[in-house]
């Protein structure tokens, strides 16, 4: 080995151990060192990697074989250390550095992460960060141990990653894995709404659900009600309500379609959609634009629109991530509380949406009376346990739990969210503040830092489970939520168990026999299960061939009371099954929705009922049901009328099954604010064209400067200074005074002594946005931190143009510190870019 390769595996040592496990390069440590050299270095990595890959560096840079340093590159390789390897030849670990904060947010979030993820579900997205040996390990751990020893060994891989995509792969995985725990704490202003779409290169987009044959003439599979053209085009055979409803949008007006579920809205839009293309003046070329709001339904309606165009020259293509005729059952009413007040609300709808019109069935009420059939709707109030000692233990181990919190930080101090009620969604808020505050705490001494911050996100994530479980036993058996934290703290002791999990874990194992008999008494029976069980039974005494959705608000009630029903001896002939959505902890995939929703709809066998949440309120094509029951389940007006439209089939029922008060009176407000939306739509409807396109008008000039006053709004934020240091090392780097905005959109340091605190590299996508031409990538001179890019922009060259959250923000006058994600959220104002100022200062 040549000296000076000698001494860069020295000076590289710290680099190379984090990362490297010998055992993965045993061919290279075979090849070249004895076997008693190779007994102690794999000895060693059963107790620390990092020892392990120490002792084989010391055994590697003593080596004098000729060609052993190119095959130890080669065999990093071969064995997927790419990263490792390329950082080694080309002698620059900064690559390798930019990982660490990566790492270090892994580190700090670890035990949110090792709770709330099934590692074999996320290393199916990761196969580019992980090596094949790392996916063995991680599985087989996670097999013999439980799912929170997989996790930790998950992310001691990740720890150790060389792969510049590595975190990158891991939140994708996180998202696509539905864990919004985690990725609310990886990225904090990631919203939860995912949007779906079909494009036509000549044609489509849209939204709705595809109707039953038995619910429109114009079904997908039913040939009979379609005629050719010579154009061998599927001409549709609309109802005469339907051709009522499309009357203004073929008229060319903006138009919003109010019809109940089950009309036939998605054909209305397919009608629409096919006479804009077929009407186009010769020479032209049209497209058609269908928004679908969740992935399950743009599946549905992709599906149609291509059945019924597959043999035109119009193609209709689907685009399906994050990236008008508008259809709706319910328009709503917001916050209305008179008929003049909902006709505002409406109003203000079509002005954002410029629509024109509102087309409801008037004129031919009687036929669509005939295909659609309104559930009569039921309330059937039950009691609660008039003991419940499972949520007094629990309720006691919550404020014991929060004690031993405190007694590491004060952590009342961590989230403006007071009088957390424990067994509640405001107490799950309440946690998710703690964390996200958690996250960015800060003290001189980083050690204990990085001990309080892991201690806390420990404790929160066992309040978090305690919560969870008093919800289960509000709705369900005791024994489901004690099977809930029973799992939980299995996986725990499979995991790390350090000091605090074993205090936490004694804590509940204290009780746990308690909780078990408790679990096991009948006296402590949910009343709402009871008549629940009474429904179901009289109802399909009545009719076997009832086919049931039971709507419930969260994934784990929905488990809970399905394991019920299969349980349940008079029951479980009703082969129950979930219908969860894609955007949770425990969601489905589409697959599984779709095998879920066939055996629903297999009249001769399969399930009988599904348990739902909010997936199936709308847009799902599920096959007529006649027996709706919302268990506790209670939103508003929309909702209201979008799950009670689940039930098509004539003399079907929706029932509310609810022990609270509040949740009676909010759906006797949901059904008066249903007749007041009928009412205003009606009103609106009478309005002769120009006094209706007036007051849009006045909204829309309303709303302009309403949009106006609040991009100004930065004029307004106090004169106050502050300098943003690195937030990687904490170096200043320059002050609020100095920054610049460019078109609105880019932020600029005129400075000229910043050139001094940043180094720059070629930037790997060089592109230009507006009249920004990005130029190299901006990185701290002290850490490399990555602070944003270099651009020209007009006759300027290379201006350094920064991102917020690469920095923290401390008051010049206070000293406060402040983080900050957006540029919107700054506390100080920004000037405009001024040429001649720049000209000036440099």
């Amino acid at each position: 080995m040549h000296p000076v390769d000698r001494e860069n595996l020295k000076q590289w040592e710290g680099y190379i151990t984090s990362i490297l496990r010998p055992s993965y390069i045993q061919g290279f440590l075979n090849n070249y060192f004895s076997p008693v050299e190779v007994e102690e270095i794999l000895s060693l990595e059963e107790k620390s990697s990092i020892c392990s890959a120490k002792c084989f560096l010391n055994y590697l840079i003593k080596l004098e074989e000729r060609g052993c340093y190119r095959a130890f590159l080669d065999e990093l390789g071969a064995v997927g250390y790419t990263g490792l390897q390329e950082a080694i030849e080309k002698a620059d670990f900064s690559e390798i550095e930019k990982l660490q904060e990566n790492k270090e947010l892994l580190s700090r979030i670890s035990q949110t992460i090792v709770s709330n993820i099934k590692p074999n579900e996320v290393i199916m997205y990761m196969r580019q960060s992980l090596l094949p040996r790392e996916c063995e390990e991680i599985s087989k751990v996670t097999e013999s141990k439980g799912d929170t020893a997989g996790a930790e060994k998950l992310l001691d891989c990740l720890r150790k990653s060389d792969k510049q995509q590595f975190f990158k792969e891991f939140c994708l995985a996180m998202e696509t894995c539905n864990y919004d725990v985690v990725v609310t704490l990886l990225s904090p202003d990631s919203g939860e709404i995912s949007n779906s779409s079909v494009i036509t290169e000549d044609v489509l987009y849209y939204s709705e659900q595809p109707e039953k044959m038995n619910t429109c003439s114009a079904a997908i599979d039913s040939t009979a009600n379609f005629q050719q053209n010579s154009n061998a085009t599927k001409q549709l055979k609309l109802r005469a309500y339907q051709e009522e409803l499309a009357e203004a949008a073929v008229a060319g007006d903006n138009t919003i379609i109010c019809a109940p579920t089950g009309s036939g809205k998605t054909i209305v839009a397919l009608h629409i959609a096919e006479h804009h293309l077929m009407e186009r003046p010769e020479g032209e070329k049209r497209k058609v634009c269908f928004m679908a709001t969740t992935v399950p339904v743009f599946q549905q309606q992709l599906e149609l629109f291509k059945h019924h165009f597959q043999k035109t020259s119009f193609r209709v293509h689907g685009i399906c991530g994050d990236t008008i005729v508008g259809l709706t059952a319910s328009i709503g009413v917001g916050d209305a509380s008179s008929v003049r007040d909902a006709m505002d609300y409406i109003l203000h709808i079509c002005a954002n949406l410029d629509a024109e019109s509102i087309s409801t069935v008037n004129r031919n009420m009687e036929e669509l009376e005939k295909f659609v059939f309104v559930s009569e709707k039921q309330t059937r109030e039950a009691t609660r346990r008039m003991k419940d000692p499972f949520a007094d233990i629990i309720r006691q181990m919550m404020v014991q739990v929060e004690g031993m919190a405190k007694r590491v930080y004060n952590i009342d101090e961590l989230s403006h969210i007071q009088n957390q009620n424990r067994g509640s969604q405001k107490y799950e808020q309440w946690i998710i503040e703690v964390q996200k505050s958690c996250k960015v705490l800060q003290m001189k001494d980083v050690e204990k830092e990085r001990k309080t911050c892991r201690a806390l996100f420990t404790y929160t994530e066992h309040l978090r489970k305690y919560n969870d479980a008093l919800i289960i036993n509000d709705d369900a058996r005791t024994k489901d939520a004690v099977n809930y934290l029973d799992h939980f703290f299995t996986n725990v002791k499979g995991g790390g168990y350090d000091e605090t999990e074993q205090l936490l874990t004694a804590l509940f194992e204290a009780k746990k026999q308690q909780l078990l008999t408790i679990e096991a008494d009948p006296a402590y029976e949910n009343p709402k299960l009871t008549e629940v069980r009474k429904i179901l039974c009289e109802e399909y005494r009545k009719n076997p061939k009832t086919k049931t959705i039971m709507f419930v608000r969260t994934r784990a009630l929905a488990d809970a009371l399905r394991n019920w029903l299969k349980d349940t001896e008079t029951l479980a002939f009703l082969q129950p099954e979930m219908l969860l959505g894609r955007s949770k902890n425990t969601g489905m995939t589409l697959p599984s929705q779709k095998e879920v929703l066939n055996s629903f709809r297999n009249e001769s066998g399969g399930s009988k009922i599904l348990v739902a949440t909010s997936v199936a309120d709308e847009g799902i094509d599920i096959v007529q049901c006649n027996l709706v029951l919302l268990y506790e389940y209670v939103g508003n007006v929309i909702k209201m009328i979008q799950t009670r439209g689940r039930g098509r089939a004539q003399g079907s029922k929706c029932i509310l099954v609810t022990s609270k008060k509040e949740q009676v009176e909010k759906e006797m407000i949901n059904s008066a604010q249903e007749k007041m939306m009928y009412k205003a739509i009606q009103e609106l409807q009478q309005w002769d064209r120009p006094t209706f396109s007036k007051k849009i008008n006045i909204i829309q000039a309303d709303e302009k400067k309403m949009r106006e006053f609040k991009s100004n709004e930065s004029t307004d934020k106090p004169a106050e200074s502050y300098k943003l240091l690195c937030g990687k090392c904490k170096i200043y780097a320059c002050d609020s005074d100095d920054i610049r905005i460019i078109e609105d959109a880019h932020h600029a340091v005129i400075d000229k002594t910043f050139l001094n605190r940043y180094q720059t590299q070629p930037h790997k996508k060089p592109k230009n946005i507006g009249s920004l031409q990005k130029r190299e990538k901006l990185h701290c001179k002290d850490c490399a931190h990555d602070w944003g890019i270099t651009a020209n922009f007009n006759v300027f060259k290379d201006l350094p143009v920064i991102k917020i959250d690469s920095f923290v923000l401390h008051n010049i006058k206070t000293g406060a510190p402040c983080i900050v994600k957006k540029w919107k959220d700054v506390p100080f104002s920004i000037k405009k870019f001024d040429s001649g100022e720049f000209c000036q200062e440099i």
